[in-house]
């Protein structure tokens, strides 16, 4: 009985000491963490536009295909990066509406 009561605290205290470790915040995590910059993002993308182009090895049919899709690529990048300031500058609206009450 006396190992079955060890057995059961070892256990708990395994599981709580994992609950925190779990549950506990990223370092860095948040507001301000390093953010990339619009630089940044448009150097990504136009290097995965240019390993995308790369790897599908596109014969000469395709080839004349590719600056429209391209041009679609980048517009569908634009019209996310629009998104998501629109869903930042929200995030931080809230953030505030809640400091002040």
């Amino acid at each position: 009985m006396k190992h079955i009561w060890m057995a059961s605290a070892v256990s708990a205290g395994i599981l709580i000491s994992m609950g925190t470790a779990i549950a506990a915040p990223e370092p860095f995590a948040g507001k301000h963490s390093q953010q990339m910059t619009i630089e940044d993002m448009s150097a990504l993308l136009d290097a995965r536009i240019a390993g995308m182009k790369t790897g599908l090895k596109l014969n000469a049919a395709q080839e004349k295909l590719w600056p429209a899709l391209e041009a679609a690529i980048r517009e569908n990048a634009r019209a996310r990066m629009a998104h998501r300031g629109k869903l930042d500058e929200k995030s931080v609206g809230g953030q505030r509406d809640a400091m002040a009450t």
